[in-house]
Parts: C-alpha cells; sequence; structure tokens
C-alpha cells in the first residue's frame, strides 16, 4: 500500500510540473526565456522537477507503463537544465507544447490506475 501510495504521489508530482510549465511557457518571450528571469528560473525548476521524479518512478511501475517513454523523459529534461541547452529553449516550448497532453493524458491515466489499485487493495483488506 505504501508504495502504491509513494507512485501515486509521485505521478502527481510529475503531473503537477507539466501543468506549471504549460503555464510558464503560456506567454513566454524569447527574452524571458532564455535571461535569468524569474519565469525561465520556474521554468526550469519545473523541467528539473519533471525528470527528476521521473527517474524515481518504481522500476515496476515503469515497466508497467511502458507507454511513457520514461529514459527519454529522463535525458530530455536533463538536457534541457543544463547550460548548454539554453539556446535550445524555445525549440524545447514548441516541442513540449506539441508533447504535453499526451504526457498529461497518459500521466492521467497512469494516476487512475494506481488509484483502483489503491481502492482495490483497500477493499481486500476490509473483507
Amino acid at each position: 500500500m505504501i508504495r502504491l501510495r509513494e507512485s501515486l504521489d509521485k505521478i502527481t508530482k510529475m503531473l503537477s510540473a507539466v501543468e506549471n510549465i504549460e503555464i510558464s511557457i503560456e506567454n513566454i518571450s524569447s527574452e524571458e526565456l532564455l535571461g535569468e528571469t524569474a519565469v525561465a528560473k520556474e521554468l526550469l525548476k519545473n523541467i528539473e522537477i519533471l525528470g527528476k521524479t521521473s527517474e524515481i518512478v518504481s522500476n515496476s511501475t515503469k515497466e508497467k507503463n511502458s507507454h511513457i517513454q520514461w529514459k527519454e523523459l529522463e535525458r530530455f529534461c536533463s538536457f534541457m537544465i543544463e547550460d548548454e541547452a539554453i539556446k535550445n529553449r524555445g525549440n524545447f516550448i514548441n516541442t513540449f507544447r506539441e508533447y504535453s497532453p499526451l504526457l498529461k493524458g497518459k500521466l492521467k491515466i497512469l494516476i487512475k490506475n494506481i488509484e483502483k489499485k489503491k481502492k482495490k487493495h483497500h477493499l481486500g483488506k476490509l473483507r
């Protein structure tokens, strides 16, 4: 039960980071994106949260949800927070705008599946 709760917490944190990234890039200018602005810092913080959290999701959760490209997501986030990637942030925004609805959908499905398992596990204990 603890593992399910931990997985749920991690996946919910990832979904939250995706939604925060979407908000950050909604109306960001290239100057804000490339600079050391609060918006750019918030964007990078959420990219880092997304990447780091995806790294610590359990292997069994990753195996059961291989439709989410975990390794690619981790590499992508790691690359975007490196200093050399600063000039590629414009590409990140375009890519993320295309990818985020799909990623959010997959994370929401994963959250529902974990919640169902938690409920099933809880009901099994009551019997």
